[in-house]
C-alpha cells in the first residue's frame, strides 16, 4: 500500500441527509484518495441517489436486518422507547462492520456522512495504514470492550473515533468471529446489544471504531501507525455554514483537518448568546478585524470540548 492507493468510502447515512452530504461532497472528492464512494441508507435512498451519478448505493437491510435489531434493542431494555428511538445508531456502527464481509479490497473507508476534510486525509504512511486518533474517554465504550473481546478492565489513553476509520477487511471479519465464538448468542450485533448496560442502550453504550482500535491492538499491534486527528465539532455552533467561503475554510484547516455539523445539536439560553458571539468573532477574523487567530481557534477548542460535555450531560 502506497500513501495514494485508492480505497472503497463507505458512508452509511439516512435518506433526509444525503442532500446534504452532497453540498459537502466536494472536499470528499478532493481530500480522500477513492475509488468509489458508496452510499448506505434505506431504499428510500435509491431514487436520490440515482440523482448523482459518482455515487453507487447499497440497501442497508441487505447487510442488517434493521427490524430485527430494532427489536432486539426494545426486548433487552424492556420496552424502552428512547432505547429503541437509538436503534438506528447501533444500526448504523453494524453496518459498518458488516461491510466487511462483501468487501473485495484489502482495506475500505468509513466516513461520517456530517463530517467534510479541510485537507488531504492520510490513509497510508510507509505502507501501512493510518488510525486517526483524539482524546476522548467515554467508559461504557470500555466496559463492553472488556466484555467483547476478554480483556479485564479495558482502557485506553486515545480514542479511536475519528469521525472516519480505514478498516482492514479481513480483521473485522477476524474480530467478529472473535466475538461470536462462545458468546451464546447467534450474531456478532446480538452479543453486542446484550453486553451494553441496560441504562447505556438510550445514550452511547457501544463503538465499533473503539472496539476495532481495542482488537488492533491486542491482535494486529503493528498493523497500523497513529497520528493525531484534529475535528472542530459540533462546526455549525461556530460558523454559519449557509455562508461560509473557502477562505474561512482555509483558515480553519490551518488548526483543523476535518469539521462536523450536527444539525440536531442545539443549544438554548445564555449558551446560545455565547455561541453567537464567537460567531461574531469568526466573523471579525474573517474580515481581518482580529490578528491573533491562534487565541481564537484554542478559545474554540476550549468551548468545544465543554459544549460536547454539556451534551453529554443532558442527554444522560
Amino acid at each position: 500500500m502506497n500513501n495514494k492507493t485508492e480505497v472503497e468510502v463507505i458512508i452509511p447515512i439516512l435518506d433526509k441527509d444525503i442532500n446534504f452530504l452532497m453540498q459537502w461532497l466536494i472536499y470528499i472528492k478532493k481530500n480522500i484518495p477513492y475509488k468509489k464512494i458508496i452510499i448506505i441508507s434505506n431504499k428510500n435512498a435509491k431514487e436520490i441517489v440515482k440523482g448523482y451519478s459518482e455515487l453507487y448505493f447499497i440497501d442497508e437491510e441487505s447487510l442488517i436486518p434493521v427490524e430485527k435489531v430494532r427489536n432486539l434493542i426494545r426486548e433487552i431494555s424492556g420496552n424502552d422507547e428512547a432505547a429503541v428511538k437509538r436503534s438506528g445508531w447501533y444500526v448504523q456502527q453494524f453496518i459498518k462492520l458488516e461491510y466487511s464481509k462483501i468487501c473485495e479490497d484489502e482495506y475500505y473507508l468509513s466516513w461520517d456522512g456530517d463530517t467534510f476534510p479541510l485537507k488531504e486525509v492520510q490513509l497510508f504512511e510507509d505502507n501501512k495504514p493510518v488510525f486517526g486518533i483524539k482524546n476522548e474517554h467515554h467508559e461504557p465504550y470500555f466496559k463492553v470492550i472488556s466484555e467483547l473481546l476478554g480483556i479485564p478492565a479495558y482502557s485506553c489513553d486515545v480514542s479511536y473515533i475519528s469521525e472516519h476509520m480505514l478498516f482492514n477487511a479481513s480483521v473485522v471479519r477476524e474480530m467478529l468471529r472473535y466475538i461470536e465464538k462462545n458468546s451464546g448468542y447467534s450474531n456478532y450485533y446480538e452479543c453486542i446489544l446484550n453486553k451494553i448496560d441496560k441504562t447505556e442502550l438510550s445514550r452511547s453504550g457501544f463503538s465499533e471504531f473503539e472496539t476495532y482500535g481495542a482488537y488492533c491492538g491486542l491482535f494486529h499491534s503493528d498493523m497500523y501507525i497513529s497520528r493525531t486527528w484534529k475535528s472542530l465539532r459540533p462546526a455549525d455552533n461556530f460558523f454559519d455554514f449557509s455562508k461560509i467561503d473557502d477562505d474561512s475554510l482555509a483558515w480553519i484547516s490551518k488548526k483543523y483537518d476535518a469539521v462536523t455539523i450536527e444539525k440536531s445539536w442545539q443549544v438554548k439560553g445564555y449558551k446560545r448568546i455565547v455561541i453567537l458571539i464567537i460567531r461574531f468573532i469568526m466573523a471579525c477574523r474573517i474580515t481581518h478585524r482580529l490578528s491573533d487567530c491562534e487565541k481564537v481557534v484554542l478559545f474554540i477548542e476550549k468551548r468545544t470540548k465543554h459544549f460536547n460535555e454539556m451534551s453529554r450531560k443532558l442527554k444522560g
